[in-house]
């Protein structure tokens, strides 16, 4: 099973809270990546936030949850809140960088992601 870490990077005001996601082409996801031996699954969620979006992850990174991809991947995800205007910039991997308000990032997200998003309501709300 593959091991992999991501940030679930979020926006909050008064009226709304927005997620990024990322797409590659084909499917709309949490900003993630294989962990390697060599490297924490903070860490690794940290850089790949980094170059999929060129987006600095958040000093205060919480551990968010973990959610399986039927047997194929275990992925590990952090939380933390962007603030400021950053503006999310897409990598050469990734083909869009965008933040979605909850409702839409349910809609958009793969499936096996959807109770991260539950989860990050639960503490932010």
């Amino acid at each position: 099973m593959k091991l992999t870490a991501g940030v679930l990077l979020y926006r909050a005001n008064q009226n709304e809270i927005k997620v990024l996601l990322v797409n590659n082409g084909k499917n709309w996801s949490i900003p993630k990546g294989g962990v390697s031996q060599k490297e924490s699954r903070r860490k690794t969620a940290k850089r790949e936030l980094q170059e999929e979006t060129n987006l600095q992850a958040p000093k205060k990174l919480q551990k968010l949850g973990w959610v399986k991809k039927e047997k194929r991947e275990l992925l590990h995800c952090y939380m933390g809140e962007l603030e400021g205007r950053h503006i999310p910039r897409a990598s050469n991997e990734i083909r869009s960088a965008r933040f979605f308000s909850i409702k839409q990032a349910m809609r958009h997200v793969q499936k096996y992601q959807i109770p991260l998003l539950e989860m990050l309501l639960e503490i932010v709300v």
